[in-house]
């Protein structure tokens, strides 16, 4: 009888161990599923570079950053750009006071180079992340 307690006893504790390390092993699984969604607003769109940079030089006189990326040849022009939707809201306010258009955009992401470029504040990275 005490070798049939014994070998429950030692089959339990294997099977918490097991358990246990099975877990461990699960949770360092790391799964990129990280999803980041920036909010901007668009403020033009352009087929010459100089009027993106422009552009990009009104919005700095006005106390904004702009940026740029390009896609299929257009020169996309950019400001207020964050994480939280709410951020973004606000600053088209500045926006209206200066007498700029703008459109609301959203991207959303799971490209870790993406979501380390936004998290670190690098929108020139950010950028060409875009234009690609």
């Amino acid at each position: 009888m005490k070798k049939t307690s014994a070998s429950i006893l030692f089959g339990i504790l294997l099977d918490i161990i097991f358990s246990l390390f099975f877990i461990f092993l699960l949770s360092q699984w790391s799964t990129n599923d990280e999803n980041i969604t920036l909010h901007m607003n668009q403020v033009g769109i352009f087929k010459e570079i100089e009027n993106s940079e422009n552009c990009i030089q009104k919005l700095k006189d006005n106390g904004l950053i702009g940026y740029q990326y390009s896609k299929d040849d257009l020169y996309i022009v950019v400001t207020s750009l964050y994480e939280n939707k709410q951020e973004c809201l606000d600053e088209q306010s500045v926006l209206e006071e200066h007498s700029f258009s703008y459109v609301l955009k959203e991207v959303h992401s799971k490209d870790i180079n993406f979501i380390e470029a936004v998290k670190s504040k690098n929108f020139i990275k950010v950028m060409e992340l875009m234009s690609n």
